[in-house]
């Protein structure tokens, strides 16, 4: 059972596939992105107003070269990369209306159900316009803030590595 197990365990590293990465680094940090191959992402390059969309093909690391389905791109010529989603604090803000917007609905109308003897309590259209603007406001606000776009240069980098694992050759 120890030699099978020995034997896996070395076989193992066989197995391991080589990996290519488009990595965006933000200078000062630790953290990064990775896109790998069959990951879209828009781009803009120097001295063009055209923002592309395009699936990574293929990346050649030695090289410097993206591959998309219909061109070549250099990393150095890439001026900018732009992403659709929201923004952290306006994704969270927009939350935030709507729980606003549910919680002052609820308890308005639990309060027109349960004391509706009194004519001096809130009618509907005071219920009603807070809460509908808490939504349009939290809807708006996450579709202005969604696209974010990160310039290449001082700030942020675009990096090709190719993780290759192979065997490493002892002697001639």
């Amino acid at each position: 059972m120890r030699k099978f197990l020995t034997l896996c365990l070395m076989l193992l590293p066989c197995l391991v596939f080589t990996q290519k990465v488009l990595q965006l680094e933000k200078i000062g940090s630790a953290k990064t992105q990775k896109f790998t191959i069959g990951d879209g992402i828009t781009y803009k390059l120097q001295d063009d107003d055209i923002w592309y969309n395009a699936v990574i093909e293929d990346i050649k690391a030695e090289e410097g070269f993206l591959i998309f389905n219909d061109r070549l791109v250099r990393v150095e010529a890439i001026e900018a990369l732009q992403f659709n989603n929201s923004q952290r604090w306006s994704r969270n803000l927009g939350l935030q209306l709507y729980t606003f917007a549910a919680g002052w609905t609820f308890f308005g109308i639990a309060d027109r159900l349960i004391f509706n003897q009194n004519e001096n309590r809130a009618s509907v259209p005071l219920i009603l316009i807070p809460a509908s603007t808490a939504l349009v406001s939290g809807f708006a606000i996450q579709r202005l803030f969604r696209q974010r776009t990160l310039k290449m240069g001082n700030k942020y980098r675009l990096r090709l590595l190719d993780l290759d694992i192979s065997p490493i050759r002892v002697g001639p």
